[in-house]
C-alpha cells in the first residue's frame, strides 16, 4: 500500500508522469506489433487436411461461399440453369470450347473423375460457343468424353458471372447445397488421386483447403 502511495504522489512530479507516458506508449506500441504479427485462422482452416496439392496445386478456395448464377443455358434445345442440375450432390461445372487445346486435353479426365465416383458428383462440359451443340457433341465423342452432360452458354452469361479476365478452361466446384466452394483455373488432371481426394471430401460435406 505504501508503494502505490508513492506510485501515485510521484506522479505528481513531472518526471514522474513522464515515466507513466513512457511506458503507456511503450505497452500500446507492443500491443500494435502484436497486432499486425497475429493473423487469425480462417474458418475453413483449424486442423483441416490441405487438398491444394499435386494435380490440384492452383486450386483456390472461396469464401463466403456464394450462390450458383441463375443464368440461362441451353441443353438439348432447352433453357436450363445450373441449379436444375443441382441434386444434393456436388457439381462440377467445366466452362471450355471447341478451340481450346487445354480444354480438350481435360474433358477425358473429368469423364473419368465423374465414372469413378458412381454418382457422388455431377459434372457439366459447359460450351463457351453458339450453335445447336451438335458440333460441341461431335467434339466430345472425338475426344472421348462423350458421357459427359453438354450444356451450352452461347452468351458467355456465366464468364460474366464468374468474373472479368477469366481463361478456359475454368472449372467451378459446388457442394450438395449449390454453394461455390473453390475454383481451378486452367486444365488439370482431374482423373487424379489429388482431384479424387477433393471431390470425395466435397461430398462428404467438407470445405476443401
Amino acid at each position: 500500500m505504501a508503494w502505490i502511495k508513492a506510485q501515485i504522489a510521484g506522479l505528481r512530479q513531472p518526471m514522474g508522469l513522464l515515466k507513466l507516458m513512457l511506458m503507456i506508449g511503450g505497452a500500446g506500441a507492443l500491443y500494435a506489433l502484436l497486432s499486425a504479427t497475429y493473423a487469425p485462422p480462417k474458418p475453413w482452416e483449424a486442423t483441416a487436411p490441405v487438398y491444394a496439392v499435386g494435380e490440384m496445386a492452383t486450386l483456390e478456395r472461396i469464401y463466403p461461399a456464394p450462390k450458383m448464377p441463375a443464368v440461362r443455358l441451353q441443353h438439348d434445345g432447352d433453357a436450363v440453369r445450373l441449379g436444375d442440375y443441382a441434386q444434393g450432390v456436388p457439381l462440377v461445372v467445366n466452362l471450355w470450347a471447341t478451340w481450346c487445346a487445354p480444354c480438350l486435353e481435360e474433358l477425358p479426365a473429368l469423364q473419368k473423375m465423374e465414372q469413378e465416383l458412381g454418382g457422388r458428383v455431377k459434372v457439366l462440359a459447359v460450351a463457351m460457343e453458339p450453335g445447336d451443340g451438335l458440333k460441341q457433341q461431335a467434339m466430345l465423342t472425338k475426344i472421348g468424353a462423350d458421357k459427359l452432360t453438354l450444356v451450352q452458354d452461347p452468351s458467355l452469361a456465366l464468364m460474366g458471372a464468374y468474373g472479368r479476365d477469366l481463361q478456359l478452361p475454368l472449372t467451378i466446384l459446388y457442394d450438395g447445397r449449390g454453394r461455390e466452394v473453390a475454383r481451378l483455373s486452367g486444365a488439370a488432371d482431374w482423373g487424379s488421386p489429388e482431384a479424387l481426394r477433393l471431390l470425395k471430401a466435397i461430398a462428404s460435406g467438407h470445405y476443401p483447403n
